[in-house]
């Protein structure tokens, strides 16, 4: 039967063709729903239990560099506090912007186009930091380059590349503009990981925070701050912490619940504005499909009729069409990939929304039983109706 499905696929090449990319387009369309759900939900996800606490997100309006480790000492009820430090260093003459991620800010992974994000559990390398860069054509994953850092403490330490960001990634930021309406989204920028000057670029360099705490030794800066609070703290004293934080320059941007409410609309909105129309094309797609799918069994029922009368049943004749829509979707799979691997390569990440992963692989073996299903059942339907002699009379 394997054989005879096989052979299927290379007789009436028209319908074949058609058929495969039909399956194509269906399989596209699958990953392309899949991955715009897929990254909307993800720049939230990481963060949606933190930012369901009571909390703010602050700016430091302060001068000079310091520690908000100390807020823990000055407000009330406070729970935590994270941020994003950082700090200049420099290399054979490139400079660096470095980032020191804590585990808040490793939950988002960025598109790498080369090696592997960073893990809070592992800093270091043989003795070496761990260290994800910006796209730059002057270093590869793999490197190994001494560290200079910038300022009156000044100090030495080695870095391993371990992986690189793709020049069109979105990526959690420390600083950048607030956008009214936005949620988390707000938080993300392309272009503060490429920063820009007369005569270079400026590479960002992300290490952990445990090794920036180890190589900076307290020299950093860090401008917003999330501050979360315990789940007994009063209306009153958040209030009373509000007030204090604005008294120490810092600038309440928003609070949990509000970057919440908005995330969540921000997300519903991108969803809204794609979902349906591709959803619509999905559905029509499948209809063509089943309808194609018909049109070849009709067209078979004479060979199906010679099988009938050779000894074999129905659903053997049934599951010869299954074999041969499981070939020519497995080749549309294929085909959709391709398309979208090119696609990629010429317009960037960001713009087109295609990524293979483990929900998208999902979502096209689910279309893979419906065809599978499809190409089954409906020549189950139409040779049930008939005998061999009716076919034949009917074809000649």
């Amino acid at each position: 039967m394997v054989w005879l499905g096989f052979r299927n696929c290379f007789t009436n090449i028209h319908r074949n063709l058609l058929q495969v990319f039909q399956m194509a387009l269906l399989m596209f369309l699958g990953i392309f729903m899949t991955t715009t759900f897929v990254r909307q939900i993800s720049l939230f996800s990481p963060y949606s239990d933190y930012f369901d606490g009571n909390g703010f997100v602050l700016f430091d309006c302060g001068l000079d560099a310091r520690n908000p480790e100390n807020l823990y000492d000055k407000l009330e009820k406070t729970d935590d506090v994270n941020y994003i430090r950082y700090s200049g260093a420099e290399s054979g003459g490139q400079s660096f912007i470095v980032y020191g991620f804590d585990k808040m800010a490793l939950g988002y992974k960025p598109t790498l186009i080369k090696g592997k994000w960073l893990s809070e559990k592992r800093p270091y390398h043989s003795g070496r930091v761990n260290a994800v860069v910006s796209y730059t054509d002057k270093l590869d994953v793999g490197d190994d380059i001494e560290m200079e850092i910038s300022g009156e403490k000044g100090g030495k330490f080695t870095v391993h590349i371990c992986g690189m960001i793709a020049n069109t990634a979105l990526m959690l930021n420390p600083n950048g503009q607030e956008n009214e309406g936005k949620g988390i989204r707000q938080y993300y920028s392309h272009d503060d990981y490429y920063f820009m000057d007369e005569s270079m670029r400026t590479v960002s360099m992300i290490i952990t925070d445990k090794a920036f705490a180890d190589q900076f030794d307290g020299y950093f800066y860090s401008t917003r701050l999330y501050v979360r609070f315990k789940d007994d703290i009063s209306t009153e004293e958040l209030e009373e912490n509000k007030n204090r934080l604005i008294s120490e320059e810092y600038a309440v941007i928003n609070s949990f619940d509000k970057v919440s409410s908005e995330s969540r609309q921000y997300i519903f909105s991108k969803l809204v504005d794609v979902i349906p129309i591709a959803l619509g094309s999905l559905i029509l797609i499948c209809i063509s499909v089943a309808g194609v799918v018909l049109i070849d069994s009709k067209k078979r029922l004479t060979q199906y009729s010679v099988y009938y009368i050779c000894g074999m049943k129905w659903y053997k004749c049934c599951i010869i069409s299954m074999i041969q829509s499981f070939i020519l979707a497995v080749t549309g799979f294929v085909l959709a990939v391709v398309a979208g691997g090119i696609m990629l390569r010429i317009t960037g990440r960001e713009k087109v929304m295609f990524e293979i992963g483990g929900s998208q692989i999902l979502v096209c073996l689910l279309l893979l039983v419906y065809i599978l299903v499809v190409s089954f059942l409906l020549p189950l339907h139409i040779i049930r109706k008939y005998t061999p002699v009716e076919i034949f009379k009917e074809k000649t």
